[in-house]
Order: structure tokens, then sequence, then C-alpha cells
């Protein structure tokens, strides 16, 4: 009788290292190698076979990896194949659900969160998602950590398509109102929260003479305004460079001058003085804003302006809404501020009100928008 053929696998790695050493050699370039161009076969070939023995931990390294480089279509898939290979793989459900999460399939999301959940696995962040998907509290706060996961991957859906969509009229607000109180041709701006650089694009455009600096904690965020350009603008002075040929020659400017990664809680530099600070809606994810603002109060020059806007809270069939159907990459709940109380606060800090405006945010979200003067 034909015995069945034995496959790649079974045919390798199930034999002795000395086999897998041999076959190895016939492609060079299968393994890596190490600086000393020497290859570290037994090393390599017993880290092969130990992830053959165990096929869903493979299944679901891959599935963490693709997860972390935003494919979370295949990470799906692989979480779905670990979970398969075995039924209580309680970490592979958690990120199956999160994968769920960030394409916006709620549903899937929470079957995979309670399937996680029974089968004993917790965490700090697990226990945020149980509460909010779960539990239904759509008022707790995710820790410091989850907050920048959640804003590397908003970086990836804040652009024109978002703006549009969703009706998001926060960096129209602030540049207007900037545009309208700005009595200075050049003037020296930080924006913090600068994100991927929407805001501060709109501003370069408008106003190229503006000496821009952005702020931010999240990498991903940083990155992207860090290779962001501002439109091609026109001047009445053309300058012409015989240096480079024509093709070289670049009319357009980056939109930040100055970058700075670091948390605003722990930003107290002083030194440089600015003659407008602009805060695109970060007070929302700050519970105690008191020293942030003793310290925007120190970053201004006289007459300058701290323009921002605050959300107003929204009613609890919104709250619902927004969970259920807008949680890209997962429900994240906004600090409430008391406006009165902010702008008393400002106050004390040397700053005047001398503008405030209610107005639409987006989607089932309002806002109001202040703008301070410093005395």
């Amino acid at each position: 009788m034909a015995t069945k053929k034995q496959g790649f696998i079974q045919t390798y790695f199930g034999k002795p290292i000395s086999t897998v050493k041999q076959m190895v050699l016939s492609v060079p370039k299968f393994i890596p190698f190490t600086k000393n161009k020497k290859i570290e076969l037994d090393k390599w070939s017993k880290t092969v076979r130990e992830k053959l023995k165990n096929p869903a931990l493979s299944n679901y390294s891959l599935g963490e990896r693709f997860f972390q480089e935003r494919k979370f279509g295949d990470a799906i898939t692989r979480f779905k194949i670990a979970c398969y290979m075995k039924k209580d793989y309680a970490q592979s459900y958690f990120l199956l659900a999160k994968s769920y999460l960030a394409i916006s399939k709620n549903q899937k999301a929470i079957l995979n969160f309670e399937k996680a959940k029974n089968y004993g696995f917790s965490s700090e962040d697990a226990n945020y998602f149980y509460a909010i998907y779960l539990d239904n509290n759509l008022k707790l706060q995710p820790n410091n950590q989850l907050r920048k996961a959640y804003f590397d991957c908003i970086s990836l859906i804040l652009d024109e398509y978002y703006i549009n969509n969703f009706n998001y009229l926060g960096i129209e607000k602030i540049c207007d109102s900037f545009k309208s109180h700005n009595k200075k041709k050049s003037t020296k701006i930080i924006e913090l929260g600068c994100g991927n650089g929407m805001l501060g694009k709109a501003i370069k455009t408008s106003s190229p003479a503006v000496s821009l600096t952005g702020l931010d904690y999240a990498t991903d965020m940083i990155q992207k305004a860090k290779l962001l350009k501002s439109v091609e603008y026109e001047n009445d002075i053309e300058v012409i460079d015989l240096k480079n040929t024509p093709s070289e020659q670049n009319t357009e400017i980056s939109v930040y001058d100055y970058l700075i990664k670091t948390d605003l809680k722990n930003y107290n530099q002083t030194e440089n003085k600015y003659d407008a600070v602009l805060a695109r809606g970060i007070f929302n994810y700050i519970d105690d804003y008191s020293n942030i603002i003793q310290n925007i109060s120190k970053l201004l020059n006289n007459n300058g302006l701290f323009i921002l806007y605050l959300r107003k809270p929204l009613d609890e069939e919104d709250y619902q809404y927004i969970r259920d159907n807008f949680s890209f990459p997962f429900y994240s709940n906004f600090v409430i501020h008391e406006i009165p109380k902010f702008i008393k606060y400002c106050e004390k800090q040397s700053m005047k009100l001398i503008s405030q405006q209610d107005f639409t945010l987006e989607i089932k979200y309002s806002a109001t928008i202040l703008v301070f003067n410093k005395a």
C-alpha cells in the first residue's frame, strides 16, 4: 500500500537538529547571519521546532505583531486560528476583541471580551475594556499608557476624510479665532497637543510668516507632524536660486519649525516665550489642569493669546451611541470641565477672557471656544 507523502514540516522539523542543519545549508539565504557572518543553526532550529510544537502560540505572536503594525485584518485571522487551536486562549480572545474594535465591529469585540474575561485574562488594560464594554461603565477614564496607544491609532484616521465625514470643526474654529484676534504679522506660536499637524497646517498655510512649535506625546502623531508640509504659497518677491536646477527648488515649507515630544503634564519649560498658545481639545483628556494653566501663563508674552475649546457633556443616550458606533480604536471618555470654573482659574493666572462661543464640534458633540489675552 502506498504511504502518504510527508510534508515539508514533517520531513525536516520532525528530525534531529543535524538534519535541519543540512536542509538550511542548502538554502543560504534562509537563515539570518550574525555580525561575524556565522549561522547560529542550533539556536535557530531549536526555536523553530519549539514554535512548531505550539502552533497556537505561533499564531498569537504573529497576530500580536500584525496588531502593532495596525494590520487588523491579518491580526484577526491569526488570533482566530490561535483561539481555534487553544479553546481557552484568553489573551488571544482579548486582542481579537481589540482588533475588532479597531475596524468598528463592536458586537464581535464584545463577544470576545466576554470570552477573555470568562477564561480568566486580567490586566489593567483588560479591566478598562471589560468595564466599558461589558459593565457599561462609560464614565471610566483609561490610564496614561492606554491614552498614548489611543492617540497613536487615531493618527491613522485624523485627516481630511475624518474632518469631512464627521463634520469636525475644531480645527476651523481655532484657526478662525487666531486669525480674528492676532494682530501681529510675525507671530511665535506653540500648539499644545499638536497631534498629526492638521491645525498647524491650517495656521501655516494662511500665515506662512509665523514660527510654529508643536508639542505632543504620541509617537505616531509626532512622526506625521514631522513630515507635514504646508501648501505651496505665493510671494510678491521671487528669489531665483542659481545654484540649484528648477526641479530642485521647493516652494513648500515645513509646517512646524520645532517639535517637542513630551507629556504636557511634565512640560514646565518657560524660557521661550510665545505670542500665542493653541490647545485643540487636549484639556478634555486632563483631570487636573492647574499646573498646566500656570505654565501657559508663563509661556505667553504680554498681550499674548491663549485659544482652546472645551467639550460639553453628553446625555446618556449619546454616550451609548458613540460607544456602540464610533469607537476607533476604542471608546475613550472625555474629562468634562466646568467652564466658569476654568475661566476663573485662567483669569487668576493673569489671562483675561476676551471671547467665548458655543459651537457644534462634530457628530453628537458640542464645545465652547475660549480666547484669553495675557495681561
